[in-house]
Formats: structure tokens, sequence, C-alpha cells
């Protein structure tokens, strides 16, 4: 039997190229995502021009994300010659005139997308303008793009307004045009969106916001519930406790963090070990007594730190560690873990969180709970 593909009735490179070759735009376009695939670039690229001038969307789209890794590469590599120890002035130089014309490749084909319906490429250009990417001034544009995209059902755009109006990055802090696009996207009844605007509704920022919203964010969350959605489990759990969008019911809210972290007991993941610190981070460390569960918190960190090496490998699931042995009373062993949870995080640079750490750790020396 002989072991060449293109004698094989089921290959269908054969017909593609016969496609092709007859302008087909979907058979080029296919054969050049074939070769992205295989990282033969070069190749891919031709095959996809070809395509694109027969105004074929995916082409113009792949075009896009290819000249615009392309790019990324570039720059990172000039970024890590900061010294000019390794590249030629005459290889920079090269170099920077790449980047130029990637840059404009890569926006032509997005416009391009655009014009022929690609909601991808609306949201994918409008975030790389709204950033900057393609010079100043060019947040308003983005943002039109973004919301455009939002519209036509792309909830990662209001997502991703919503948290730059939230944190007043790029744009001015504004929490209701931010609560706005948490709502709209959350609307669209994407999982990440629905978790994160209940997010939103319970931290300080949402505080105005709670009971304006009449859209029902519990029910979005019982809906994934449904469908198996731990981190759900844990959010519900979070707004019985607070009270917010629902009845203030410390029963509820255990009996939701007890499902999500039944829900994840048996997956050694990163999102499970998410949920697991979460769950046992709240009940070890409330103020509300009739909350707490310090035994239960320290059994399920216990477990997860056993099982999961990438858990141990991470600060602040050791100080919650930490954490669940001193509400239970062991300080000693939670100093120990504290000062490795310090260590960790030197080691990974992790500034962000060295100075909470350090604070904890003062307050196990005393015999004082977290």
């Amino acid at each position: 039997m002989s072991t060449d593909k293109t004698q094989d009735s089921d290959n269908p490179w054969p017909l593609l190229r016969l496609l092709s070759e007859s302008r087909d735009s979907a058979a080029q376009a296919a054969i050049g995502a074939y070769l992205v695939k295989q990282k033969n670039y070069k190749a891919a690229i031709n095959w996809l021009t070809a395509a694109a001038q027969q105004d074929n969307l995916f082409a113009h789209t792949l075009l896009a994300r290819i000249f615009w890794s392309q790019f990324s590469g570039i720059e990172q590599m000039l970024r890590s010659d900061k010294d000019q120890s390794t590249l030629t002035a005459e290889n920079r130089e090269s170099l920077r005139s790449q980047l130029n014309d990637l840059k404009t490749k890569s926006q032509s084909h997005h416009r391009q997308a655009i014009s022929l319906g690609s909601v991808e490429s609306m949201y994918t250009l409008g975030r790389l303008l709204f950033e900057g990417r393609f010079g100043p001034g060019k947040v308003i544009e983005g943002q039109e793009l973004l919301e455009q995209s939002g519209k036509l059902g792309n909830a990662e755009s209001f997502l991703f307004l919503a948290h730059h109006y939230r944190f007043g990055s790029i744009v001015q802090l504004d929490i209701s045009r931010s609560t706005t696009f948490f709502s709209e996207a959350a609307k669209l009844r994407n999982p990440e969106a629905i978790v994160a605007f209940a997010r939103f509704l319970i931290s300080p920022a949402g505080k105005g916001f709670r009971e304006e919203e009449k859209f029902g964010i519990v029910k979005l969350l019982e809906e994934l519930v449904a469908e198996k959605e731990p981190e759900a489990m844990v959010v519900l759990g979070n707004l019985s406790a607070a009270g917010v969008q629902t009845d203030q019911s410390f029963r509820q809210a255990i009996s939701w963090y007890r499902k999500a972290v039944k829900a994840v007991s048996n997956n050694i993941d990163e999102a499970s070990d998410e949920i697991i610190n979460e769950v046992a981070w709240i009940l070890a460390t409330t103020s509300k007594k009739s909350l707490k569960r310090a035994r239960y918190a320290l059994r399920i960190i216990d477990k997860r730190m056993q099982d999961s090496s990438l858990a141990r490998e991470k600060p602040e699931f050791l100080d919650t560690w930490a954490a669940a042995l001193a509400a239970n009373g062991h300080f000693e062993k939670a100093i120990e873990i504290q000062n490795r949870a310090i260590s960790k995080a030197a080691e990974q640079d992790r500034d962000d969180v060295l100075q909470i750490l350090e604070k904890h750790l003062k307050s196990l020396k005393l015999n004082q709970p977290i």
C-alpha cells in the first residue's frame, strides 16, 4: 500500500490545489491556514494574499494576525537588545523599518476584514487603537470599534471597556460607564462577563449600583451553575454573604461554597486551585462568626497544598494556608508557612504581594489570626 498521501483517496490536497488554481479563495485560504499551522509563514502569506485579493474575510483576518505576530516578535527582539550588544546598528535599523511595514499591513487587513463584517477584527483593532499601539490619539476610534463589536455580540469588547473605565487606565475613571459596560457584557450571557459583573457589584466600586441593576445577575449565575460552572457557585456564595442582589444568608453562602469545592475537588489545575483558595480564604478570615468555618477551610487548603505542586509555588495560596492554620490556633506552623510565602514572593519578584504578606506575618507572630 502506498504511503504517499497525495495518492490517498481521503487526502483533500489534490482537490484543494485544483480549486486554488481555479482562483477559489476558500481553497487558497484553507491552504494558507494549513501552512500557518506548519509555521511556513512565507508560503502561507502568499496563499492568503491571493485569497484576500478576492475579499476572503478569513484570509484578511489571518493575515492581520500574522503581520501583528511578526511585528510583536521584532518589537520584543529590539526590546531585549536594550544594551545594543546583540544586533548591529544596521540590523536594528532594518528591523525598525520592518516594524512600520508590518504594523501598516496588519491594520490594513483588519480594516478590510471589518469592511467585510468581521466582529473579531473590530474587537482586535479597536483594542489596539485604544491602547495606542497604532499611535496616540486613537482612543475614541478604538472605543467606537469596541462598542460596535460589543453590540454585535462580542462580550469581550464590553468587558475590556468596563475594566478600563473602572480603573481609570488610558481613559478617565468613570464607575458609571464601567457599570454600563459590565452590564451590557453580562446581558450577552458570556460566562466570564457574568462573573466579572457580579464581582464588581460586590466590590466597593460597585456599591452605588447594587440595587439599580434590575436584569437579574443571580438568575444568570444560576444558569451557569446549571452548566456546572464552579466559579459561579463561589460568586453566588459571595452575593449571599454580602446580601447583594439577594437576601443575606450565611447558611446559603456556605452551601454555595461547599458546592464549588465539591465540583473541583477531583481536578488538579489552576482554575480549581483558585476556587479552593478563594473559599478557604473567605471562611478562614471572615470577621462574621456565622460565616466562619475555620476547620473546613484548613481541611480543603491543606489537601490542595498536598495535591497541587502549582499551588505550593504561589505566595497567595501559601498565605491562605497560613491564615487557615492561624484560624485554628496553629500559629507556629502558620509562621513557618508564611515565611515560605514571603520567600516565594521574593524569588518570583512579586512586589505586588510582598507588603501584605509581611503585614500578615507580623500579626501571626503576635498570635493574631488574619
